[in-house]
């Protein structure tokens, strides 16, 4: 067990009920306030006093108190007097006093300390009547995570065998008999005190890594040990500098730069970047200081070495006792980071962006049973129903999954008002904020409210208490997971992200792509193709990156003889000139014997506004575009003179179809081509392909 000694510094201790200071929490004596130093110490050994003092408490207590001292989160000697080492004054006395909630009322004293010299926290001393009340406020608030802090997340509550006030600095300076003096700092009795902390310490902050150092043969860290035993010459392993060099946790690769290369480096990015961009290890060490770095995240993955305005160790690891996830969770956001790398997805799509799913949250209590959605073929939220009175009785999700629509059912219970909102199919969730805190003895979700792309809907519930926030970032929210019984104890969400890939990685991707999924599942479509093609089609198209003729129109491969070129134009048959389009018309119909040539336009075609814009003056603006485009200018002259009064958009639309129609003329000035129409075995078509609206049209 422990004990403690507060230095007073003051004459006397203070009564906040009648206090103006703005420390008064609650119009209660049994609240006092006192100003000292705080000296905490651990019994080594069990003295005959502790023994004492574990024996009395327990004969006073019930018998199922008797059945908590069993609990492996229980201390084993143990009484009713309890300290909470330190709780940021971003929450105030009064907020404690409603998160504690009914405990208080089982508690005779309550003593708020503020440390001499810490004025960004300060400590509480309880004594209860009972020893169940003390065990079940022990189970309730230890490892309980503040909202924010600077000087830690985590809330340490202690069982002590006494509590002295004195005045004595010769008592003050001497520590009791067979008893250690621990420090006060939070972060440093985390990282010193492994009884304490329940993680392995060790001597840095790379505590991400505190779920495999159980496997390891030794407490110390891996990172530490790399990082200690390198070569001083190690270098880049592209460009061999000895700067800013970086270490990839995943492979051991070593590159220089973060996102960009040493000085004197002929690269443009980073190899680090490189690395990871091409393999997806996202975890890279910071050589020379040791931090590590999450690309994924963008940014540090230990909490103490996130980027804040603030430089301070401003929050702390924790790990139960019992190994489980931090029960009494109050917005565990940073699990994503520590998800990213036990839990995320990343799924490189074939669409050239990299899709990364993490697991944030979640906010709120520990009581309730664990819900969870199975996001796997998720596309987008559908609809949200709330159950909401003066907290969240409630939540359902409708969620679209594999194209079909499902339920995570009803999380809570059936109390309140429900309210229902529908998202449109463009719209999705990017975050979700809200309030938490006691209710009916119970931690829970008090409000909740719903920020879309196009809007917000809520809030639900009442607000008050403390606030929390699961933002998207730039993404967006594609699922939920909490906890929850009668009411919503507890809301999480789970984020997806998306960046753009390397260049290289996007080729590589994709082909792997269409490798996997249509070239090995399609033997007897790519199989003949190896012995020669017969295209039916030639068709001409746009080179604009949103025309794909092969996905609009479904062609597969053999199907069709493509050329594709600015504004989908076919120049009229000339030896001298427009010799490579020339080629391609000779080649599909002499020697392909295509049946068919397609010339396809398309909506906000950017060849044709030039075409309608350029002037044709003799001063061209352009190398090439205003010569070829030309091409058109029978198509131009026309929709003129025909349609001189209509829109300048109205007017462009009506050119893509017309300039269709002159690439159709165009066509038949080819011998070959003409010959091929008189014999019937070629047929010209012309075509407009409306992106805009999903529309296709056959001109005549």
């Amino acid at each position: 067990m422990f004990s403690l000694r507060i230095n007073s510094v003051n004459s006397s201790s203070v009564d906040i009920a009648t206090s103006t200071s703005p420390w008064n929490p609650n119009p209660d004596h049994r609240f006092k306030i006192v100003q000292g130093i705080v000296h905490l110490y651990r019994n080594l050994t069990s003295s005959p006093a502790a023994a004492s003092y574990a024996t009395t408490s327990s004969s006073s207590s019930s018998a199922s108190t008797a059945l908590l001292s069993n609990d492996s989160l229980l201390p084993a000697k143990r009484g009713k007097l309890l300290f909470v080492l330190a709780i940021a004054n971003d929450l105030s006395p009064d907020d404690f006093v409603w998160v504690c909630g009914s405990y208080i009322q089982r508690a005779s004293r309550i003593t708020f300390i503020r440390n001499d010299g810490m004025e960004d926290r300060y400590s509480v001393l309880i004594e209860f009547d009972d020893q169940m009340a003390a065990d079940r406020f022990y189970l309730e608030l230890n490892g309980w995570r503040f909202p924010s802090s600077d000087v830690g997340e985590v809330c340490h509550v202690f069982f002590l065998v006494s509590a002295e006030f004195t005045r004595s600095l010769e008592i003050e300076t001497t520590p009791p008999v067979g008893s250690t003096e621990l420090p006060t700092c939070p972060i440093c009795l985390e990282r010193l005190d492994q009884d304490i902390s329940g993680i392995v310490a060790t001597n840095c902050d790379h505590s991400f890594q505190c779920s495999c150092v159980s496997k390891w043969d030794n407490s110390s860290c891996l990172v530490c040990h790399l990082c200690q035993n390198l070569s001083a010459q190690t270098t880049c392993s592209i460009c061999e500098t000895t700067e800013s060099l970086y270490i990839c946790l995943i492979c051991g690769f070593f590159g220089c730069g973060r996102y960009f290369c040493s000085p004197g480096c002929i690269y443009e990015n980073g190899h680090a970047l490189k690395h990871w961009k091409n393999t997806q290890h996202c975890y890279t060490l910071d050589f020379e200081t040791h931090k590590v770095w999450d690309y994924v995240g963008h940014n540090y993955v230990h909490r103490l070495n996130q980027s804040k305005s603030s430089e301070k160790f401003n929050k702390l690891r924790s790990k139960r006792e019992n190994g489980d996830s931090y029960a009494s969770t109050v917005c565990n956001e940073d699990s994503g980071f520590i998800g990213a790398m036990l839990s995320s997805k990343v799924d490189a799509a074939s669409s050239g962006k990299v899709i990364v799913s993490k697991k944030v949250g979640p906010c709120g209590g520990a009581g309730g049973s664990a819900k969870d959605m199975d996001i796997t073929g998720t596309t987008r939220i559908v609809k949200v129903g709330v159950r909401h009175g003066w907290a969240i009785d409630a939540l359902t999700v409708r969620f679209l999954r594999n194209g079909c629509e499902e339920s995570t059912g009803r999380w809570g219970g059936q109390g309140g008002t429900l309210t229902e909102f529908t998202l449109q199919p463009s719209e999705y969730i990017t975050s979700v904020k809200g309030h938490m805190g006691p209710f009916e003895g119970f931690f829970v979700v008090r409000s909740l409210e719903f920020e879309t792309n196009l809007g917000a809907y809520g809030p639900f519930g009442r607000k008050g208490r403390i606030p929390f926030e699961l933002s998207a970032i730039n993404g967006k929210i594609i699922g939920f997971h909490g906890r929850s019984e009668s009411l919503l104890d507890a809301l999480g969400v789970y984020v997806i992200n998306y960046t753009e890939m390397d260049p290289v990685e996007r080729l590589i991707t994709g082909f792997k792509h269409f490798k996997t999924e249509v070239y090995d599942k399609k033997p007897e479509e790519f199989g003949p193709l190896k012995e020669g093609q017969w295209p039916k089609f030639m068709l001409f198209a746009c080179c604009d990156s949103r025309v794909c003729p092969s996905i609009t129109l479904g062609f597969q491969p053999g199907e069709a003889f493509m050329a594709r070129n600015i504004a989908n134009m076919v120049p009229p048959f000339d030896k001298t000139k427009y010799t490579d389009q020339g080629a391609a018309i000779e080649y599909a119909v002499l020697h392909l014997k295509v049946e068919n040539i397609v010339v396809v336009g398309h909506s906000k075609c950017g060849g044709i506004k030039g075409l309608m814009t350029f002037k044709f003056d003799g001063n061209n603006s352009t190398e090439f575009i205003e010569d070829w485009v030309k091409i058109g200018l029978p198509a131009k002259k026309k929709v003129q003179a025909e349609h001189g009064s209509q829109s300048f958009d109205e007017q462009c639309t009506l050119c893509e179809k017309e300039s269709v129609k002159v690439s159709l003329e165009n066509l038949k000035t080819y011998p070959f081509v003409m010959e091929g129409v008189e014999k019937g075995t070629l047929k010209l078509l012309g075509a407009h392909y409306d992106f805009i609206n999903g529309a296709f049209e056959i001109l005549e």
